[in-house]
């Protein structure tokens, strides 16, 4: 069986976008670092980057040393996640055009 997949699945593990595309709101999935082979921080990389490639937003759970698990929260954004850090706010801008709440350096 022949899969087309888009430059942004090519770049991310196929297997992991074709997987969240698989997932509804609400479902998500857990892998391990035995299981994977690799570091716990390799398998978040991987998962958040196939997410913007699935457009899918993705939480991570807390979990322990050699777990990943992760949950599909909504639809993403093509260009990205919805914050600077995957679904955080970004902080007001002040008055005078910096960062509200921010100590001037």
């Amino acid at each position: 069986m022949l899969t087309k997949l888009t430059a942004a699945q090519l770049a991310a593990r196929p297997d992991y976008v074709l997987a969240l595309q698989g997932l509804a709101v609400g479902e998500g999935g857990m892998a391990t670092t035995a299981g994977e082979d690799t570091s716990k921080i390799t398998i978040k990389n991987r998962l958040t980057a196939a997410a913007q490639a699935a457009s899918v937003s993705i939480k991570f759970h807390r979990s322990d040393d050699k777990t990943v698990i992760f949950e599909v929260v909504g639809p993403g954004n093509r260009a990205g996640n919805e914050g600077p850090l995957h679904g955080q706010a970004a902080r007001p801008e002040a008055e005078d055009g910096g960062v509200a709440g921010s100590i001037g350096v």
